[in-house]
């Protein structure tokens, strides 16, 4: 068995590059080669991967790091029959969570992955295509519009602290320079235009560290969850902090749930400023417009 493994050798969260020697102990205990695949960076990793999974030099690809790096792996074998491994060692994790797999235990993640490619447990799930005038990529988790969004970018320019906490700590300067966006939305055949404060599409439940933002999420089930608060006053935005923590927020009359396979996004000017930039997976993938469909069926999971 031959696995495929990319990493980020710049993680916020430490090289992963250290770990190298105990999963290469691993591997040999267990007769599996490792095939280190990471580039120079972020497009050529993508290659790399890509590369050996068209040619089928691999038996499965394993991204070692944070959601981001596992974005990074979705972008080469979503669509196919190759089969996606995690080790993850991010700081927030949060597809990790979703499939209850290990963290911050690479050697664990790594014989889990071992054992379950021989014994063939692999969840066929969903993901999202992300698709704008000049590009389309994949998107596993969840898709960010709003202050989620805001939030998200700085806290990727956070060291510290660790999972959500980050998160929290970034979500009051966001807040501080938050002004209603304005955005059309075209869902389910309808079309409705206006403010919002956060609006996010999701494949899974979680974001940003852990905190259950779509706690009807389901990953295989071949739909999409957006999740939709229009602007609020502050105060009002701290009464629903503590039912978010408590997985309670859409039984707010405020928070909209519309469940669909598609959604078209973009800015209206007329409605308030400009939304940020688009957040997938933690990461930075687009701005305005976009549309996002879901992909039913198209990530083999090691589980």
């Amino acid at each position: 068995m031959k696995i495929g493994i990319i990493l980020n050798p710049q993680a916020r969260s430490g090289d992963p590059n250290k770990y190298r020697p105990l999963l290469e102990a691993i591997a040999e205990q267990h007769a599996v080669e490792l095939c280190w695949l990471t580039g120079s960076d972020a497009q050529n990793t993508v290659r790399n991967a890509r590369q050996a999974v068209v040619e089928n030099s691999i038996d499965a690809l394993v991204a070692m790091g944070g959601d981001g790096m596992v974005h990074l792996g979705l972008q080469a074998v979503a669509g196919t029959k190759m089969p996606l491994g995690i080790i993850a060692l991010g700081s927030g994790n949060d597809i990790a969570r979703e499939f209850s797999l290990p963290i911050h235990a690479p050697e664990v993640a790594l014989a889990q992955i071992i054992t379950a490619l021989r014994n063939k447990k692999i969840r066929v799930i969903d993901s999202m295509k992300i698709i704008t005038e000049q590009e389309s990529s994949y998107a596993l988790a969840i898709a960010s519009f709003g202050v989620d969004a805001d939030v998200n970018y700085r806290t990727n320019k956070l060291r510290w602290p660790k999972g959500n906490l980050r998160y929290v700590r970034a979500l009051f300067p966001a807040l501080r320079a938050y002004k209603p966006y304005g955005v059309r939305i075209n869902v389910n055949g309808k079309t409705a235009q206006g403010d919002m404060l956060l609006l996010c599409v999701a494949n899974t439940r979680y974001f940003g560290g852990g905190f259950n933002i779509a706690p009807t999420a389901r990953a295989d089930d071949g739909k999409l969850n957006v999740i939709l608060l229009r602007s609020v006053r502050f105060w009002e935005l701290a009464q629903l902090l503590p039912k978010l923590l408590l997985r309670r927020h859409l039984q707010d009359k405020r928070v909209h749930e519309i469940i669909t396979t598609k959604i078209h996004v973009e800015a209206a000017s007329e409605a308030g400023i400009h939304p940020p930039h688009v957040m997938a997976d933690g990461e930075y993938v687009a701005d305005l417009p976009l549309t996002i469909k879901v992909c039913p069926k198209s990530v083999h999971l090691v589980v």
